[in-house]
């Protein structure tokens, strides 16, 4: 039956196989179904409108503060993206620069528990992050080994950051020391948070070796896994991490 104008009003039903005057056996297939599509302008501007939006309602929660705010996501993006792999970064007994330092906006001076003055090193990025979250700094002032983001098993974005101690070469105390900390990133809406804070202790080495660390490797390959080295003289041993799902650090020597 071909299609009339003056019969679809009589037969809605035929409106369905017919379309424009055009038989249904002349058109191959099925029933013709149709989806609403939005149009590639009309998506932008509703991309648009929400981000006008999500800006507008920042700006109201944080007033003046909203730049500071960005400055700090950016900081706490490159601490996520840090990296220094294989160079060896040496604590330095000194009241002035050491020689071959200068310049070097990620070395810092620092005090001991006797008062001693010495020089660490701490990415600029993480320091001054820190600085704007203050919850997330541990209070010490050990050389920062590892900091970059890790991604737990079942998928829980973390910033992960280990700071080594080299030990004293006494008899009871024969011991390099690292404290890792597990962050929960800060959102836009939210600040950063410590998870997890923990200690594991080493004594790879005998007594009176002069420890060095090289800064720590991210695996590509497995998003929760980093390896640490520690060095002293011809010898030197590797440390594998992994971030767990409960925010912990798990630390295997080789």
């Amino acid at each position: 039956m071909a299609c009339r104008k003056g019969r679809l009003a009589t037969f809605p039903f035929v409106t369905s196989i017919c379309i424009s005057g055009y038989d249904s056996a002349r058109m191959p297939g099925t029933i013709l179904t149709y989806a609403v599509q939005m149009r590639p302008r009309r998506l932008r501007r509703v991309v648009v409108f929400c981000l006008i939006a999500l800006t507008v309602a920042a700006a109201l929660y944080f007033g003046r503060n909203l730049p500071t705010r960005f400055a700090m996501l950016r900081l706490q993006s490159q601490c996520m993206e840090y990296t220094r792999q294989g160079k060896t970064i040496d604590t330095f007994h000194s009241t002035s620069v050491p020689v071959g330092l200068e310049g070097d906006r990620d070395y810092h001076m620092g005090t001991d528990p006797l008062g001693g003055f010495f020089w660490y090193f701490l990415p600029t990025c993480l320091n001054e992050f820190e600085a704007a979250q203050p919850q997330v700094r541990p209070g010490i002032n050990h050389t920062v080994v590892f900091l970059h983001e890790r991604v737990s098993p079942t998928g829980h974005k973390r910033l992960v950051i280990v700071r080594g101690h080299p030990g004293l070469s006494l008899s009871a105390m024969n011991l390099s020391e690292f404290e890792w900390s597990v962050i929960e990133p800060a959102g836009l809406f939210h600040d950063a948070r410590l998870l997890h804070l923990g200690t594991q202790g080493y004594s790879p080495f005998g007594l009176f070796s002069a420890r060095k660390f090289a800064y720590g490797a991210a695996d590509p390959a497995d998003p929760s896994h980093f390896t640490l080295s520690l060095s002293a003289g011809d010898e030197s041993t590797i440390i594998y991490g992994w971030l767990q799902d409960d925010d912990t650090i798990r630390l295997r020597e080789r």
